[in-house]
């Protein structure tokens, strides 16, 4: 990591007691990126995947199977800070941003 971004972090919110999403469950949150020293940025962006993985055994011994299962809820890039020109630069500031 660069040493002008003292920190990076993604933090979502708890929607249950559990920790826990289910398909069709939105999932909201933030991002946070602390920097030491004014900065410079053309682009900032964030790739997120959710999926789920399951597997169990039924029986024992010799009749013992293993099933197994994974489902993709969702693939996304989302941008923060985008210029598709690369001529013009946004610049973060001292601090913490979040978005």
């Amino acid at each position: 990591m660069s040493r002008s971004i003292k920190k990076l972090s993604l933090q979502y919110n708890q929607i249950n007691e559990s920790n826990t999403f289910s398909s069709g469950d939105i999932v909201e949150g933030r991002v946070v990126l602390e920097v030491t020293k004014e900065i410079k940025v053309n682009s900032f962006f964030v790739k997120l995947t959710g999926d789920a993985h399951v597997s169990w055994s039924e029986g024992s011994g010799d009749d013992e199977t293993t099933y197994s299962d994974h489902e993709r809820y969702f693939k996304l890039k989302q941008y923060f800070i985008q210029d598709r020109t690369c001529e013009r630069n946004t610049t973060l500031l001292y601090g913490e941003t979040c978005k």
